[in-house]
């Protein structure tokens, strides 16, 4: 190798470009050729050297291309499954912010005494209450109850309604209206709001579907 390396130094360029220019291709005799090369072993082989130097080039050029190649598709390759861990990465903490702020879930059996409690704070009477039904996926359940309730002072509904939704406790009304109802006395002597109790005041009857949200974390 350090003959051959010892070789390529030693040639002259412009000696094989000034024989390159003196052959007429046209009219080349390859007898004599073949006679000029035998009788110049130097220049036939600074021209095997040159060859193998072509070859050895253009061998290492074509790895150097395919090793490129291939580290930009790799470099590509990084960089989307980079986008998609940082990606991931952000719904994780959106999901997770999410699920911090959800309050404190009421379980299925502690649900009607839950919304008893705010009715009964606000001068609200529970009629009559449904069976619990559930919805539930992979990601958590949604527990839902209807019930029918009345009052005497439509403020107190609104006040039920609004104690239901700022719970300390995971609750929602999903659903609700409100109609007329009868003429009646005072009930219980509960209504903070009538002076006589005595008193004859129009019944508001409300039905309300309240959903109680647990999620998987």
């Amino acid at each position: 190798m350090k003959d051959i390396i010892k070789r390529l130094n030693s040639i002259d360029i412009k000696d094989i470009k000034n024989t390159i220019k003196n052959i007429d291709f046209k009219n080349i005799d390859y007898h004599a050729l073949k006679d000029r090369i035998i009788s110049r072993p130097d220049i036939l082989i600074s021209i095997s050297l040159i060859v193998v130097c072509l070859f050895v080039i253009m061998y290492v050029w074509g790895n150097y291309r395919t090793n490129v190649s291939g580290a930009k598709a790799r470099v590509y390759e990084l960089k989307e499954k980079l986008v998609i861990v940082e990606e991931q990465k952000k719904l994780e903490a959106e999901y997770q912010g999410f699920t911090d702020s959800i309050r404190e879930p009421v379980q299925e059996d502690q649900l009607g005494q839950r919304i008893a409690e705010i009715a009964f704070q606000n001068e609200i009477d529970i009629v009559s209450v449904s069976e619990t039904t559930e919805i539930s996926n992979e990601y958590g359940r949604l527990i839902n109850i209807e019930m029918d309730v009345s009052t005497e002072n439509y403020d107190d509904l609104v006040g039920f309604i609004r104690d239901i939704e700022e719970s300390e406790f995971a609750l929602r009304v999903d659903k609700w209206g409100a109609s007329m109802g009868a003429t009646s006395r005072s009930r219980r002597g509960r209504s903070r709001r009538s002076n006589n109790t005595s008193e004859q005041n129009q019944e508001i009857n409300a039905n309300l579907i309240v959903g109680s949200l647990q999620v998987n974390k």
